[in-house]
């Protein structure tokens, strides 16, 4: 579980000793804070799909911002030029296998630069509803995995148009034109919207978990001599798949606590705390908490005394 690393607010819940749901009534009136917290809740979903930011001439070399300044959403054009010129586009790490388009970009960071720069766009939802158009004229595309059916859990699988909505948050994009590759397969990445908050009471809960499977990075003290201890795998590999799911709240808001859970197939204990060890470190680097949570409760229901976690 991620939460907001606060040192104020936590003494003053010590001293005050007045119950910690303040977060939300103190935070939500700092909107700065709430923009600092999402760009580095941007960088820790960076983190978890290994994905990293391309550096390239083309994102030093900045356009000058006089070009920008009589841009209109009724130039599509101007508009995602200009959006080519700034942003910096975000690529699979070496060390991933898994398959994406060659540069993709964030809703996020799409939406806060359309507010910015382009006169007739100035709030959020403005901005969103022109990404959605941007969608349904086939000009950028929302990531999806072709295997629909394994990408949410499923007692909770939303709806195929949900995922096809243009969303702000965490959510891959990426421009279509001659050079776009014509794939439906795919690979799933951890995604995911934000400030969304539920509506009605038979609408479905924004915080759900979803669920995406990936292989696990492997760890540089598994050498070829540890592989021998596997005399079933075939000659030709090198080394086995550790993989598992990786579930996680489909909303992250601010100022409420952000669920992640691993599940293992095939991996294990080092390679596991390694990931976890990794995580909760990055998680320190970006002003959050990270600590676990008990599944159960009762790890041995006949000894009370037993340690939950």
């Amino acid at each position: 579980m991620i939460t907001p690393m606060c040192t104020p607010i936590t003494k003053s819940i010590l001293q005050e000793k007045r119950g910690g749901d303040c977060y939300s009534k103190r935070l939500n009136k700092d909107s700065t804070w709430v923009r600092k917290q999402e760009e580095s809740f941007v960088r820790f979903i960076e983190v978890m799909n290994r994905f990293r930011r391309k550096n390239s001439a083309q994102n030093t070399h900045k356009r000058c911002v006089h070009c920008w300044l009589n841009l209109s959403k009724a130039n599509v054009d101007a508009v995602l030029s200009a959006w080519r010129d700034f942003y910096v586009p975000v690529v699979c790490s070496p060390e991933n296998n898994a398959r994406y388009p060659a540069e993709m970009f964030l809703s996020i960071e799409f939406v806060n630069w359309l507010v910015t720069h382009v006169h007739d766009l100035a709030s959020r939802k403005a901005a969103v509803e022109f990404g959605n158009e941007l969608v349904r004229l086939d000009r950028i595309r929302i990531l999806q995995s072709g295997d629909r059916e394994n990408d949410e859990v499923d007692s909770c699988k939303s709806s195929d148009c949900r995922s096809r909505e243009f969303r702000y948050g965490f959510v891959l994009c990426y421009f279509v034109d001659e050079h776009t590759q014509d794939e439906t397969n795919w690979s799933r990445a951890v995604q995911c919207e934000f400030g969304r908050h539920c509506g009605d009471i038979l609408a479905e809960c924004a915080f759900h978990l979803s669920a995406v499977e990936m292989d696990f990075p492997i760890q540089s003290s598994k050498g070829s001599d540890n592989m021998r201890q596997y005399p079933y795998l075939p000659p030709h590999l090198l080394q086995y798949v550790e993989w598992g799911r990786m579930l996680f709240n489909r909303t992250y808001t601010a100022t409420q606590a952000f669920e992640i859970n691993i599940r293992w197939f095939m991996a294990n204990g080092q390679t596991i705390a390694e990931i976890t060890r990794h995580l909760c470190t990055k998680a320190t680097n970006l002003s959050f908490h990270m600590f676990p949570i008990p599944e159960d409760p009762f790890a041995h229901a006949m000894n009370p005394q037993s340690p939950p976690l």
